[in-house]
Parts: structure tokens; sequence; C-alpha cells
């Protein structure tokens, strides 16, 4: 063999066995994660926990088998029933003793039988509904949960899958308490805690199954009302269960209100007026694509009794052509349909939420739905189901599934019905809100049917949003000062402070041809900034939400725009490392050519004092530690069509005003998501980066990324830019600072 060339397989032998050590380091699977999770859990609350010894009772006899109902690893077993003593070392004093029955089955009437031989009294009940194990602290974290929430009259917990060998997998991370959720499946799962004083008000002979229990339960107490800050519903946020060979979910029958009570108590909370709704369609320039938009409209819509609506199209600066024709559009709606129709024409900038806004005061419905010009009704039903959530006492704004429209065949001309997913419902992330599962297939369940059914999120698109006039009207309808984005966010997040819930029908679906009117806001510079600028107005409104959302796991991804719904230790944000001391490298790369093979995606770019608390520091009563002086980035980068374990990485900060490029020591991050979609790529694991610079290491300014990359093997070296920039002259900390 070549010497030269046996010397490079050595070398890439070397580079990949470093690879794959470092691979290893950072790979870390739920099962190691959620014990450490755990053990962090015990350690910080060793004082706190409340001290229970388990007893196996038989309620038909009343009579133990001895002092320990555990197993060998330490968790109480499906099947067993348990008096539970509770003795609290809080306060020595005053030992806190309860009695709680733990009931291995599916069926209330059963434990009516057997609670009439317990003379003891009960304090809580917990329902096993699937086979499997309780973690060892599970009654403890459940007694003391109830103890610090007196209001609180029922508790379930997130859960797992155990396997003969103890491995744990398939975390369900659970939202806190959800209406919606609750009623399109029993989304509490594998075991539930209920008050027992609460159930002596209920004979338990008259109820089939715990889940219909449970929801008569939460009906009499108020849990399907709008939301206040102490709930009815405890949730913990720790895997307390873990089922055998199958999850909890799978083992759940998933019709929706299968249940007649839950038919007929919709019924009464259902506001019983006519509904009328004012459909409005802001729209400018593009005739075809709104009259797609009413056509199948105007074909689709059903509506039941009592219900009907008109349609106001709000233009801002049509040219003479295209105004002509949506006065003819909107005329042909009102003879050929009889519906009553409008057409309104103004000029000025684009400002969706001024659009609405208009469109809203020029309506007479006591329902707005606002849609945009490139939707495309298929369902019938659409309307009537999104009014049938909308007239909930408890509902906000009403949104519906959307898919990007089917792709024609350019040969064939046959539809290709691909079942992309467009809009899901929106998700309140730390880097800001978020449209889980765009890009995904809506053929395939995801995370335990978040596709599926109909959910309370903090947000639902614009695109397609129900809302009673009263709730417009009560939050102040859109902002103005939002013109393009993150205006339906904003009045979400107002409707949701307003105390009410915002509704996602992933059982409704409409086509929606996305970005026809403005393009994608990534595509400049000056897109880009106008976005951070918005978002930045957004949280400093909403301060209390930033990096918050109930229907989203505390356990599940917030730092990343990840499109599954993945757990959080695949992409955490750590921001305790040391900073990257960045180094001009202008001269360095001067010669060094610009290749397309060099991919770079960056995904978080931005000041950590405003990365951790969601507005400026102006704005914000926290002053900030010499931690949160400086930004923090975040993203991925591969080489096409080669080996990625031989090159090293240096991130590219360029300075737009003097063209000066300074180079950023990065981290390598594991990246299984990236990866999945690099199956034909070699060594691509830790496509992933992060690092942090100080505030005052580079020049104010703004500036443009890129990623150069060079071969260890050879004298290989390439650059590729992104289109993504940050602006550090607006840095909070830096200007108050003076840095």
């Amino acid at each position: 063999m070549n010497p030269k060339r046996l010397v490079k397989e050595l070398l890439i032998a070397k580079c990949e066995n470093s690879y794959k050590k470092q691979v290893k380091s950072k790979k870390t699977d739920y099962s190691k994660w959620i014990k450490e999770q755990e053990e962090a859990l015990l350690k910080n609350s060793q004082s706190k926990l409340s001290k229970i010894n388990c007893q196996t009772i038989d309620l038909q006899t009343n009579e133990t088998d001895g002092e320990n109902s555990k197993n060998e690893s330490g968790l109480a077993e499906y099947g067993k029933l348990c008096k539970l003593i509770a003795i609290s070392d809080r306060d020595k004093s005053e030992n806190c003793v309860t009695n709680c029955i733990l009931y291995a089955g599916r069926n209330p009437s059963d434990l009516q039988k057997s609670l009439k031989n317990v003379k003891e009294p009960i304090e809580i009940v917990i329902f096993q509904k699937n086979e499997g194990l309780f973690t060892d602290f599970a009654f403890e974290l459940v007694y003391d949960t109830f103890n610090k929430n007196k209001n609180q009259i029922m508790i379930y917990s997130d859960e797992d899958v155990i396997d003969s060998e103890g491995e744990r997998s398939q975390p369900w991370f659970k939202p806190d308490w959800a209406p919606e959720d609750f009623t399109s499946f029993d989304y509490f799962g594998s075991f539930v805690a209920i008050r027992a004083e609460i159930l002596k008000n209920y004979n338990l002979d008259n109820f089939g199954s715990i889940y219909e229990l449970e929801f008569n339960v939460l009906k009499d107490n108020g849990a399907f009302t709008k939301h206040v800050t102490d709930s009815v519903v405890g949730h913990i946020a720790h895997a307390l269960y873990h089922t055998r060979n199958v999850s909890g979910y799978e083992s759940i029958e998933k019709n929706l209100l299968k249940y007649e009570a839950a038919s007929e108590f919709f019924n009464q909370i259902r506001e019983n007026i006519p509904s009328h709704v004012s459909i409005i369609i802001p729209s400018k320039d593009h005739p075809e694509v709104l009259r797609r938009c009413l056509e199948s409209l105007t074909n689709k819509t059903v509506l039941h009794n009592n219900r009907d609506y008109e349609i106001i199209v709000v233009d801002n600066g049509s040219n003479d052509e295209n105004r002509k024709e949506y006065e003819k559009l909107v005329n042909e709606i009102k003879i050929t349909c009889g519906i009553k129709s409008e057409y309104h024409h103004d000029s000025y900038a684009f400002n969706f939420s001024k659009m609405c806004n208009y469109g809203a005061s020029k309506a007479s419905g006591n329902y707005y739905l606002f849609l945009n010009d490139d939707m495309e009704i298929v369902d019938e039903k659409w309307l009537n189901r999104m009014l049938d959530m909308a007239t909930l006492s408890y509902a906000g704004a009403v949104g519906a599934k959307l898919l990007y429209p089917p792709s024609r065949n350019v040969e064939t001309k046959v539809y290709d019905y691909d079942d992309v997913i467009q809009h899901a419902g929106i998700t309140n992330l730390r880097i800001g809100p978020a449209h889980k599962l765009q890009f995904m297939s809506d053929s395939t369940d995801h995370y335990y049917g978040r596709n599926r059914f109909c959910h309370d999120m903090m947000g639902v698109t614009g695109a397609c949003l129900l809302v009673k006039k009263s709730i417009f009207d009560e939050v102040d309808g859109f902002d103005e000062n939002l013109a393009v984005a993150f205006n339906d966010v904003d009045l979400c997040y107002k409707i949701y402070e307003a105390g009410f819930y915002n509704i996602e029908c992933n059982d409704i679906i409409l086509y929606h041809h996305e970005s026809l009117s403005r393009g994608n806001d990534a595509e400049s510079k000056e897109k880009q900034l106008r976005l951070n600028r918005e978002k930045d107005y957004l949280y400093e409104k909403h301060q209390n939400l930033y990096g918050k959302d109930p229907y989203y796991n505390v356990n599940l991804t917030t730092d990343m725009l990840e499109n599954e719904y993945g757990p959080k230790y695949h992409y955490e944000v750590n921001l305790q490392g040391d900073f990257s001391i960045p180094s001009e490298i202008t001269d360095v790369i001067k010669d060094v050519n610009e290749d397309k093979c060099v991919r770079i995606g960056m995904e978080c770019a931005m000041d950590i004092y405003k990365w951790k608390y969601g507005v400026s520091r102006q704005k914000c009563p926290i002053e900030p530690t010499e931690n949160d002086l400086g930004f923090y980035f975040r993203g991925y980068s591969f080489v096409i069509g080669a080996n990625n374990a031989c090159y090293n990485k240096t991130l590219l900060m360029k300075n737009l005003s003097t063209g000066a490029v300074f180079g950023v020591d990065v981290e390598l991050e594991y990246r299984p998501d990236i990866k999945k979609n690099l199956r034909d790529q070699l060594n691509v694991d830790l496509t992933g980066y992060s690092a942090k610079i100080a505030l005052d290491s580079i020049p104010q300014g703004e500036y443009l990324f890129g990623m150069y990359v060079k071969d260890k093997t050879s004298k290989q070296q390439l650059l590729n830019w992104s289109s993504w920039t940050i602006d550090t002259k607006s840095s909070s900390v830096g200007e108050t600072y003076g840095l």
C-alpha cells in the first residue's frame, strides 16, 4: 500500500476512534437520565418527603400479611391492596398519620364492596388501571402533594415502561390539567389518586369504569370551568408508574367523548343561543388564491340549525385590476350562494392585526373566525366542529389542524396526498412560540396522540382561529404593534391570561397554502431582525409566560425548535460552562473556498440574560450574574458526502460593517434527530454545536454566522455562511452596563 495512503488511513482510524468516544460520552439514554433525575430528587427531598410504611391488606377480610408489600426492587406491585401509614418527620412534635388504600383494579364497584370491611379512616384512594410498578417514592410524593395543595382532589403523574431487566423506556410526559385532552381519552393514564372524602359523595356501583368516575368527580368539582391558579387537579411531572411491556397510552381506548355523561355535560355548558359567525379574511393582490378559498368555503361548509355565517374580505391595497376581481368575486358569493358578503379596500402597509381588527369592527356575528386567504376547506363538518368547542363556557380561541396542500405530479397530473403537517397547535418554548410537529407526516400518530383528538394548547394559528366576540372584545383584539408575526400568539396569550382554554381541534383538517402573501420570515436579514424585535415585544407584554406552558411537560425539549416531542435530555441547554474566546481569523480564511457542502443551521443566537428571563434588563428586576453577560449560540452543522469524524469546526461571526471575521470554538452536541435524517452520511452523531461568548469579547455590531471546517487528515479547508444574523448592539445587558 502507498505509504501516504496508509498514513491517511491511520489518521482516519484515529479520528473515528476519538469520535466514537466523544459520542459515547455525550449520548444519554432515557433509563440513565431518569435514574439521575430521581437520585437528585430524593437527595433534595430527603428531609421533606413523608416517610411511608406499607402493609398488604386483604380488603375482604381486613387482614394484613406482613409489613412490606413492595417487591425486591422496592416498587409496589400491581395486584396488591395496601394500607399505607404515612408518618411525616417535618414536625417531630406533630406526626401526621394517614391511611391510604392502593386499589389494584379497573372497576369502582369492586372497591365499593371491599371498602365496607375497612373500619379505619381512609384519606386517599389510588386506582391502578394497568399492570406495572410504582416507583419507590410514588406514595410519598402523592401524599405530600395532597398535603401541600388542599384544594386538589385528584392527582395523576407521568409514566414509562419497564422491562424484565428493570430498564425503563417510552416516557409519557403529560400536560398539566387539560380538559380537552381528558375528554378525548383518559390521559391520566395508569393510576389516579383521589381524596377519599370526595368519593363518599358517590355510589361507586353506578360507574362502569374509573374514567367515568373521574369525569363525574371532576365535573362536579369545577374542573370544567375557566382555569384558575389553584386547580382541583394535580399533575406530578415525574414518572411515578412503570407499566410492563406496553405503555399506558396503548392500553387506553381512544374514543372521543365515549360516555353519555360527557356528552350530556357538554350540552349543559354550551351556549344555547344561535351562532352567527363572521368569517374575516385579510387578502391583497391574490384574487385566484382568494377564489379557491371562498369556493371551498361555500361549497364545503354545512352548518346545523341556529348557525350561519357571513364573509368579510379586508384588502389593504390591491391594485386596480385585482380590486375589480375581488369585488366581482364577493358579489358572486352574494348572488350564487345567498351568503352575506362584504369587501373592504384601503391602502396601507401590511398589518395583519389592523386588517383583522377592522374586519371585526364591520362584523355582525357573535363569533369571529379569522381565516387566511390561502386556506382550503376540505371537510363540510369543520365549522360545526369548531363551534361545538367554541361554545364551551371555558373555551377561548379554537383552531384546526392544518396540512400542507397535496402536491401535483406534473406528468400524471394526479394529486399526491402526502399528509404533511403545517400546524397542530402553538407551544410556548424558551426560544419562542413553536409549531410542534410541523413537516411531520400526519399518517403516523405522534407522541401519544398529539396530532389526534382535541388538545388544550397555549395558542392556535391565526390562519384559522375561531373566538367568541365577547372574549375578543374583552382582550382588546389583535395588537396592531405586532404587524406581521406573533399577533395570533399574543391574542391567544391574552385569552389564556383571561382564564380561558385555547383549544386545538386535530380532528378538523384544512389545507394551508402557506406564505403566499409575505414570504418566509427567515429569508432576509431585515425580516429576521424584525421577527426578533416582535418576539421581544411579545415577551415584554407576557413576562409571566416566558418559558412556561402548562400543556407542554417540563421534561420535554424546551430549548430547541425540535419538530417532535422529544425528551429534554436530548437538547438540554447548559449555561454553566466556560466562555469561548473569539479570535479574529479574517486573514486565516481569506483564501478558503466557500462550499455549500458545509451545512450550518443556527437555532438559537441570543443574549444570555434575555434567554434566561425572556426580556431585556431594563424591564426585568433580576440583577444579572457574571455568567449572564454574554451570548449563547446553538445549532447544527455537517459536511455532506464526507467523513464528519475528521473535521474540526469553528463557528464564524462576520461583522457586517467592517468585514472582520471572528472564530469561536464550539462544543459538539449529540443530535439523534439530525442523524435520523442523514442516514446516507458518515459519522453525523455529533452534528450539534453550542458556544457562548462574553459580552465584550467582540466589537458591537451586526454579525453574520458561518462555519469553517478543517480536515484533520488532509489540508482541506471549507466554509459556508448561513442567513442568520445577530445585532449585538441591541443587547439589553450591554446597554444597561455601558459595555
